[in-house]
């Protein structure tokens, strides 16, 4: 009975009530270091001691398993058989939101924080978690406090508040001048008490499905505001000493879905929420102090992305040195990564930051699958040196080189048509390369056909050949047709034609917008050094195509290059 009524489910349930569940429960008592082995149907409580919560993981090196602790429970702790679907119950609480979305907003939230989760990642985190009351008023985290919980709320309500500083305002006195004189010669004590009032602002109400603490916890930082319970509420929460890798991928995409917001986070807003997740996997939070200097000259190269504060990159070109201040959604370092060599920059932070770092090994599997995210390295370093597919590849670039071509009061002959013809086309095999794995073997010939009807087929509606002369080869055609006729289809079917065509493609006309005011934009939203290509050498610059990239054969540096002193064009 005593140990039930300090669960945090009794707070729920009359005395009545509790008494008639005590009645179900059986002491069992277990020895230090003993595996509690139990099923499903079965519910423990932690009376007295505490119980590790663990789980087994495969070595690489061994052929053994080993044995990872999670968290560990204490008295009035509730165990239970972790299964998938009672996990997604434990922290989604589906139905119990969706009774409620018209009340509260905050039940939304943990939904999009869930929805990041794998399910087997959601299994791990529901394990780590502890459930907490918090009674009417009581504080759950204080300001400037080190946060050591990552809290979600069940149910109830609590109040977000931050102290703020009000001058005290003077008092006038309406005593004659001679009373006041007489008055300014004594110590008063009024001169004692402190000049500035603090005082609490409330600045918004959480609910069921909230969450807070996640940047406390992950970068060890204090929290910024205080947190009070405005009635009876049940959260859970994930203490520090929890291996709590499933939240710090949840909380470095929100971080990343943070950054870019940013006014200057292109890159960032960019990339689809799934994208974001990936880059959140596969990087790793980085905390650094004001001052430190996070990229040394000559030392291994590391991507970094910067979620917040201000980092400043040193170019120490032989034209001379140039340094580039970085807010939110900015990047650094990705040049000497694709180099395969010692970092060519350094980087200092100017105000306290944080970064999500990628080695080379990860910095390749998230960007060589990315075709349209690597063109902006090769036109950010290449700059008017860049190729047709570099313009085409990039996702704005190649929208600027539409409007470009339309603006273009020769936009009605053939030459001009063919290459804004050629640049849908690019999109539209770009979008079935990556729709490819999502579809049915129907639905992959009925999008095949419809691509080469608008295409390729006469009398279509945006062909991409020349009556000067066939840019599409009749033996690519015929593959793809010969393919599509056998329901032999996968993501490849477009490569060669998409190939083909932009090989044919009038290059003049590119030499032509890259002297417009349309290309300075792209590479001013790219902040581009204009020294930058003329200290690169050939076979550094053969680096920056994406097809090197993608098929190179290993991540370790394998180059010694060096900004070059600067050729005249």
């Amino acid at each position: 009975m005593e140990v039930l009524r300090n669960t945090p489910f009794a707070m729920f349930l009359s005395p009545e009530v509790v008494k008639d569940i005590s009645l179900c429960f059986t002491p069992v008592k277990f020895k230090p270091g003993a595996t509690i082995a139990f099923s499903k149907q079965e519910f423990l409580i932690v009376a007295r001691g505490s119980v590790g919560v663990s789980t087994i993981l495969p070595h690489a090196q061994k052929k053994v398993k080993v044995m990872e602790l999670l968290c560990k429970k204490n008295i009035g702790d509730i165990v239970t058989h972790c299964a998938m679907r009672t996990s997604r119950i434990k922290l989604r609480r589906k139905s119990f939101l969706e009774a409620h979305e018209r009340k509260y907003s905050g039940g939304k939230n943990v939904a999009l924080l869930l929805d990041l989760v794998t399910t087997s990642r959601l299994v791990a985190l529901a394990g780590l978690c502890t459930y907490e009351v918090a009674r009417k008023d009581d504080v759950v985290c204080k300001e400037n406090d080190f946060g050591d919980k990552f809290y979600i709320c069940i149910t109830g309500v609590l109040a977000v508040t931050v102290q703020t500083d009000i001058a005290a305002v003077p008092k006038v006195s309406h005593r004659s001048m001679s009373i006041v004189a007489a008055s300014s010669s004594r110590r008063s004590v009024e001169s004692h008490r402190p000049s500035i009032v603090v005082s609490q602002v409330l600045i918004r109400r959480i609910a069921d499905g909230s969450y807070f603490g996640e940047i406390s916890l992950i970068l060890n930082m204090k929290r910024s505001a205080t947190i009070t319970a405005v009635e009876d509420s049940l959260l859970v929460y994930i203490d520090a000493s929890a291996d709590a890798t499933p939240a710090t991928v949840v909380i470095a995409t929100r971080l990343l879905q943070n950054a870019s917001k940013a006014h200057a986070a292109t890159f960032l807003a960019a990339m689809s929420g799934d994208d974001h997740q990936r880059l959140a996997h596969l990087g790793q939070l980085e905390e650094v102090a004001k001052g430190t200097k996070l990229v040394v000259r000559h030392d291994d190269p590391v991507f970094y992305l910067v979620l917040n504060g201000k980092i400043e990159v040193d170019y120490d070109l032989p034209s001379g040195r140039m340094f580039v201040c970085l807010g939110p959604g900015g990047y650094f370092n990705e040049l000497s990564v694709i180099l395969q060599t010692k970092n060519l920059v350094q980087a200092t932070a100017r105000e306290d930051s944080v970064l999500l770092a990628l080695h080379p090994e990860h910095f390749h599997a998230f960007f060589s699958t990315l075709p349209e995210f690597f063109a902006e390295f090769s036109l950010k370093y290449l700059q008017h040196d860049a190729s047709l597919e570099h313009v085409i590849n990039h996702y704005d670039a190649h929208e600027l080189w539409l409007v470009y071509l339309e603006a273009r009061p020769d936009n009605y002959e053939e030459r001009i048509r063919y290459i804004t013809n050629g640049v849908l086309f690019c999109e539209d095999a770009d979008e079935f390369h990556l729709s490819c794995a999502s579809f049915s073997s129907e639905d992959r010939v009925d999008q095949a056909k419809q691509v080469v009807e608008v295409y390729f087929g006469n009398n279509c509606d945006r062909p991409v050949t020349l009556r000067i002369s066939v840019a599409l080869s009749a033996a690519l055609r015929g593959d793809i047709n010969a393919a599509i006729e056998a329901t032999c289809i996968d993501d490849t079917l477009f490569a060669h034609a998409r190939r083909e065509i932009i090989d044919h493609m009038d290059t003049s006309v590119l030499a032509d917008f890259k002297r417009s005011s349309k290309f300075a934009s792209v590479l001013t939203k790219l902040v581009c050094l204009q020294d930058i290509p003329d200290h690169l050498s050939l076979p550094m610059k053969a680096h920056l195509n994406f097809h090197v990239f993608k098929h190179r054969p290993s991540h370790e540096i394998a180059n010694r290059y060096a900004w070059t002193s600067a050729s005249p064009r």
